[in-house]
């Protein structure tokens, strides 16, 4: 199951103005594989696990699909140390975590993008040469907070993006079976509970409360 902390509706998502503000700041800075790397997060409704795990063999340039199948996680390793290691599966830890989704024109653009730093290494988002794996989700989301604070809005983690996917795709009308393939859930209630309509719907309104008077 995956780990939520209590928080308000305004704090669970980023608006769409907010996702525009945020995205268009990062296409104006030099391109990195963290400005990229961040910005494709932002497009595919993924982990960061399993962005972090994008390999070139995971993306087919003819039908511009991604397959999303392991992920990198923090494994222990003694006391305290903690080590990457790729698994060869997704958070559910079950066959309906690998997908296969088609990605739009702009996570393409910045995949090729990414292809001219990266491409000749094995993760998309290598964070240097001799890297073993990607850049670390602790780097993405101090990388976030700085763009967060630089362009005005509120700081959420790299998770919350794919709370702003998830609830987009509710907002877009797309079929709730598509939306619960794409996200990798093996329980349609883990879906549900990203879509923000629905959850906004849930709470108790002033005038619901008069009922207690």
């Amino acid at each position: 199951m995956e780990d939520f902390s209590e928080e308000t509706e305004a704090e669970k998502y980023y608006s769409r103005e907010e996702m525009q503000k945020f995205r268009e700041y990062v296409k104006s800075l030099p391109k990195s594989t963290y400005t990229l790397g961040i910005l494709l997060h932002s497009y595919i409704v993924a982990r960061i696990g399993e962005t972090r795990a994008l390999t070139w063999d995971d993306f087919n340039a003819q039908t511009g699909e991604l397959t999303i199948w392991h992920e990198i996680i923090q494994e222990r390793q003694g006391e305290k140390a903690r080590v990457d290691k790729d698994v060869p599966h997704t958070k559910s830890c079950k066959g309906q975590g690998r997908r296969t989704i088609a990605l739009p024109d702009e996570a393409i653009n910045v995949i090729e993008e990414l292809r001219k730093i990266n491409g000749d290494k094995k993760y998309m988002l290598n964070g240097c040469r001799n890297a073993k794996f990607s850049i670390p989700a602790n780097k993405i989301n101090e990388h976030i907070k700085s763009y967060c604070e630089a362009c005005g809005i509120i700081y959420r983690s790299s998770h919350k993006f794919r709370f702003y996917g998830i609830s987009s795709l509710y907002d877009a009308g797309v079929a709730e079976e598509k939306i619960q393939y794409t996200a990798g859930h093996t329980d349609r209630k883990m879906t549900q509970h990203y879509d923000k309509s629905r959850n906004i719907r849930k709470k108790v309104s002033k005038e619901d409360m008069k009922a207690l008077l």
